[in-house]
């Protein structure tokens, strides 16, 4: 670990950079555990959740040590408030990929997802796992495009929700659990995408001292 504030703020940094990554990957591992029927992709995803578990406590201890130690001036203690919030929400992403491995753990060998609306939920993934990877780049190379194309992607995922869910409308895909199954799958990846938006934002105000217009 570095010593002074700004060398552990930029070990901060880092560290939030490696939970972002954590949090894409729990979701690639997720999608390949739901749409492949694949046990041990969804344990790799468990496993995942609990690494970002252990290192969002590192991310929140480093911060409140940072704080307590150093009584930063307002404009640095900004910037520890918004690391202890940004490692909130990337774990809130973890945990979401986590649901996601589990929905498909509980149902083995049956699929959770139908093949009507298989691409769709594919695609949620990768989009997912790209809107994480893109935070992650931010958090050391603050790119101020960053939230502008995150709530493109955002944008994007309320689509993909609301064909998945349409592609089996009137469908008897395993009963009305079955379709409210798919319902819930659809939301946990709308939920994760929202949650990179809020980091974008974040990361902007972070750069900027200024807080990003809300976009209905």
């Amino acid at each position: 670990m570095r010593s002074g504030f700004h060398g552990q703020l930029a070990d901060l940094t880092v560290m939030l950079g490696e939970l972002a990554g954590l949090a894409g990957r729990s979701m690639a591992d997720a999608t390949t555990a739901l749409l492949e029927v694949a046990p041990i992709a969804a344990e790799q995803t468990i496993a995942l959740g609990a690494q970002v578990r252990v290192l969002r406590r590192g991310c929140e201890d480093r911060a409140h040590s940072m704080l307590a130690l150093h009584a930063p001036a307002a404009a640095n203690r900004r910037m520890l408030v918004s690391a202890i919030r940004i490692s909130g929400d990337l774990a809130g992403m973890g945990g979401l990929a986590g649901q996601v491995a589990d929905a498909g753990r509980r149902r083995f060998p049956d699929r959770v997802v139908p093949p009507e609306t298989g691409s769709h939920f594919a695609e949620m993934g990768a989009l997912s796992s790209a809107m994480a990877d893109r935070v992650r780049h931010a958090l050391t190379e603050p790119d101020l495009s960053l939230l502008t194309r995150t709530r493109g992607d955002n944008d994007r995922m309320d689509e993909l929700r609301a064909q998945s869910t349409g592609a089996v409308a009137g469908e008897s895909w395993q009963g009305a659990t079955g379709t409210v199954d798919l319902a819930l799958l659809a939301g946990l990846y709308q939920r994760f995408a929202q949650h990179t938006v809020d980091v974008a934002e974040r990361i902007v105000f972070l750069a900027t001292g200024a807080r990003p217009i809300t976009v209905d």
